[in-house]
């Protein structure tokens, strides 16, 4: 877990700069860096530590370096990641506007943290690249949350079930808003079965997960696509269609800040596990694995 103390070791240090131990001494030795000897050990006041590092940024993040991170959390909507925000009591304020537009609201510096499940057909893989290229001006981490089981949910009182995704042009569809991690992966499936998005039946837009869900449950639409949590919650048919990554991006600055450790610290107990488990779907043994570090 990327879960640092008060004070950092040489090693906890150069794994934090991405760095080899022996240049962490160097900087120690020529005062550049600050340190303690108190215990007879070198360590570094994690505090004293973030503000070497903001003072020293250079270009477009040192611009920002007096402006901390609203705290707000972006992205797309999870069940499981709003019920642990609001059940770690962490403080941390809410705005699921989907993947893309949660990510560049934070390149822009609206929040500190971002979640986010984007599918990248070219390496079939998810995240990691688009932040990559978004965030080249910035100190982030990008972290595990959980995979999802993502599919069609469908009223189980429907005589016309979906069998797979070739169905849909039959049926009544949920549509998620423009950009979002689950309208992107959508599109990608349709356009490798060849179905035209004209031929869809949209009847109804939603904005998160649970939206999605309440068009089916109300008759709105025949089908959508969610999350296999939802479908259990609202008593809905489901057919899978992918486990797909959710990752959590983060500013640098605001993993340390108390808001977010709370928040860090909750999902690692059993209260959380408990919750993951109850909700299905998830699969939470990978949390906390760095997927990017930005230098």
């Amino acid at each position: 877990m990327f879960d640092p103390p008060e004070y950092l070791t040489t090693k906890e240090l150069a794994d934090l700069l991405r760095t080899r131990e022996r240049k962490i001494y160097d900087l120690a030795a020529s005062g550049e860096i600050p340190c303690t000897l108190a215990t007879g050990k070198l360590l570094f006041p994690k505090s004293s530590v973030m503000h070497w590092l903001q003072s020293n940024q250079v270009g477009l993040q040192s611009t920002m370096i007096d402006k901390p991170a609203p705290n707000v959390f972006l992205g797309s909507h999870d069940p499981l990641l709003f019920w642990a925000l609001q059940a770690s009591n962490c403080g941390i304020a809410t705005i699921f506007d989907g993947s893309v537009a949660g990510l560049n609201s934070f390149v822009s510096g609206k929040g500190l943290a971002s979640g986010m499940h984007i599918y990248e057909p070219a390496t079939n893989s998810w995240n990691k690249n688009t932040v990559r290229e978004a965030t080249m001006q910035q100190s982030v981490v990008l972290t595990k949350f959980c995979t999802r089981t993502r599919g069609i949910l469908f009223s189980l009182e429907k005589h016309n079930r979906p069998k797979d995704i070739r169905d849909i042009q039959n049926l009544s569809f949920v549509q998620r808003q423009p950009l979002s991690g689950a309208q992107l992966l959508l599109d990608h499936h349709l356009n490798y079965h060849d179905i035209k998005s004209a031929h869809i039946n949209y009847t109804d837009l939603a904005h998160n997960e649970t939206d999605a869900a309440l068009g089916v449950v109300n008759g709105r639409a025949d089908i959508a696509i969610g999350l296999q949590c939802m479908a259990i919650q609202f008593q809905l048919g489901f057919v899978p269609i992918v486990h797909e990554e959710f990752d959590l991006l983060v500013d640098r600055q605001a993993w340390f800040e108390s808001g977010f450790q709370t928040f860090w610290k909750f999902c690692q107990t059993k209260e959380f596990l408990n919750r993951a488990e109850t909700m299905r779907g998830y699969d939470i043994s990978s949390f906390g694995k760095i997927r990017y570090n930005s230098q």
